[in-house]
């Protein structure tokens, strides 16, 4: 993929080299001296082309502006930009002057080909941009406005709760008496309008459950209630659209320990009771022979049936045990731990068989009055750990407590750090001592900036404004000996953190066997700055950690050549 950077000119002075002796031919510049015809005009002391001088342009001292060029002997916007009130501007996509000078677009518009146009399908509507699909003030078109209450959707005004407009207003055809089951229905004076239909003069009666205004005050059912019950209790039902509802009495629910009948099946804490076991030595231990059901433990009794013997306060699972031929801590074995069989062997050793550890052995052994385990023979213990992709000191993690490379803090892009400038044609650029390695244990990825500066170029000087075909950037990234490569990778980044414009990343084709190379080469122009900064990241695969170095080359050059034709694909 190839690269430009289009937006940097640089002005060609208009006098590179100074001449002092035109020649014998041309126009007299002045004290003895002629100027020749390709520069014919002398002012200030050098030969210059009034037609293409930006500084003489169409005479001495008539200089363009910033920007601008000379050409047939007036001062013209480059890059096909247009004057306007002494600016040279894009009226393609200048929104004070779209298409033409003084053509200004409305607030929040912007200028596209040479014409105003809202953002997201806007339309202009007096001066404002906006959206005549949502616009209750512009909907379905300028100055289209829904009535109070009603909402634009699609460009049509639409009345919430199934109303329709009639009249310019929000209106509800089942109950209006001059809209009734449809806009400009009336009825006749005393009738009202019930589901879209007109009724008869109404005649008052005790209001009833039946979806009937039965009392005339044009409210149905209201205020009609009566009494109900269920196992739970009493409560009350309400009239609502001519049916009555649920009953408000207490439903049942999940029976809970709390003396009361939750379920309303007539019993109370049925099958929620907790079993509790008699502690008579107080010991905190419960005895599993002597139980009570109940929602709390009753005095003497706790949660738990753990206690071997409830006669005695010294023999419970807190106890030490202790060589007397009791179980003294209940845990179903005498004496254990007391003594070992002569001749009978365990595993042994600091680290066990974590890492790089190995277990060792140890052998009961008869001492004194009693036998006991001799010395931990054998395996390996825990060392110092150090940088060699093994578990040394044993504690399950690999190369832990290793120092972070100098590089660090590098972690993000606006972290990046910034790497000896590749100017262009110096050659090779090492960074031989970065690792990817966290002393937190986080995932650690390495973040740079490279400069690749343009050297100058004699042959720009003859020939402004040509095509130099190519400027390379090439990266290398060589993985520490040893690790697995397809875990490594690296991306190059064009433009600003967090806006980049184009990205690049390594797969498996970069990688060379020893390296994985990317080599990224665009064209210049001739008067132009066509260094770029790029920004790289290095990391590694589900946050592979290695305390271990890798190696980052880098190398700026050009390699083509200059010229006034297109350039051609290397």
């Amino acid at each position: 993929m190839t690269l430009r950077k289009p937006d940097a000119m640089i002005t060609v002075l208009s006098a590179l080299l100074a001449v002092t002796l035109c020649g014998a031919c041309g126009s007299d510049g002045g004290n003895g001296e002629t100027c020749s015809p390709d520069r014919p005009t002398f002012c200030n002391g050098v030969c210059v082309d009034t037609m293409t001088n930006a500084s003489h342009c169409g005479g001495c001292d008539q200089a363009c502006g910033a920007g601008r060029v000379c050409v047939a002997g007036e001062c013209q916007c480059a890059g096909g930009e247009t004057l306007c009130g002494g600016d040279c501007v894009d009226t393609d996509t200048d929104a004070d002057n779209c298409g033409e000078c003084g053509t200004a677009c409305p607030a929040g518009s912007s200028c596209v080909g040479g014409a105003c146009g809202c953002p997201g399908g806007g339309v202009s509507c007096g001066g404002e941009c906006v959206d005549t699909e949502t616009d209750a003030e512009h909907c379905g078109g300028c100055n289209n406005a829904c009535p109070t209450g009603a909402s634009c959707v699609g460009g049509e005004c639409q009345c919430s709760g199934g109303m329709v407009i009639c009249r310019g207003d929000c209106v509800d055809t089942q109950t209006d008496a001059d809209h009734c089951g449809g806009c400009n229905n009336e009825c006749p004076e005393g009738s009202l309008c019930r589901d879209g239909d007109c009724t008869e003069p109404c005649t008052p009666a005790e209001e009833t459950c039946d979806g009937i205004d039965n009392d005339c005050d044009e409210d149905i059912d209201e205020n009609l209630t009566r009494s109900c019950r269920n196992p739970c209790g009493e409560g009350e039902e309400v009239c609502t659209e001519g049916e009555w509802g649920d009953c408000s009495a207490p439903e049942p629910v999940t029976e809970v320990c709390d003396a009361v009948d939750n379920d309303c099946d007539g019993q109370v804490d049925e099958d929620v009771k907790s079993t509790f076991y008699r502690d008579a030595d107080g010991d905190g231990y419960g005895w599993r022979e002597d139980t009570v059901e109940a929602c709390t433990a009753p005095a003497g009794y706790v949660a738990n049936d753990q206690d071997c013997n409830d006669g005695t306060a010294d023999i419970s699972p807190a106890d030490a045990e202790s060589c007397d031929g009791i179980d003294n801590n209940c845990d179903g074995g005498i004496d254990e731990g007391c003594a070992c069989v002569v001749g009978t062997t365990r595993q042994c050793g600091e680290g066990g068989d974590t890492g790089d550890c190995d277990w060792g052995t140890q052998t009961c052994i008869s001492v004194g009055v009693e036998p006991e385990w001799g010395a931990c023979a054998g395996g390996r213990r825990p060392t110092a750990e150090t940088c060699n992709g093994t578990d040394e000191n044993c504690n399950g993690l690999i190369d832990d407590g290793m120092a972070e490379d100098s590089y660090e803090v590098d972690d993000t892009c606006a972290q990046a750090r910034v790497l000896p400038r590749a100017d262009e044609g110096t050659g090779l650029h090492t960074v031989a001592d970065a690792t990817l390695y966290s002393t937190d244990g986080s995932d650690d990825t390495d973040w740079y900036a490279i400069d690749a500066v343009e050297a100058s170029h004699l042959d720009c000087i003859f020939n402004p404004l040509a095509n130099q075909c190519y400027f390379w950037l090439d990266v290398r990234l060589t993985p520490p000996s040893g690790t697995d490569h397809t875990r490594w990778s690296f991306c190059v980044f064009t433009g600003d953190c967090g806006a980049f414009v184009d990205t690049f990343c390594t797969d498996a084709t970069y990688w060379t066997g020893s390296a994985y190379v990317m080599s990224m080469y665009w064209s210049g122009i001739c008067g132009l700055d066509d260094g770029w900064t790029f920004y790289l990241q290095v990391d590694g695969a589900d946050g592979e950690e290695m305390c271990l170095p890798y190696t980052l080359d880098y190398e700026f050059y050009f390699d083509g050549e200059i010229t006034t034709e297109d350039c051609t694909p290397p």
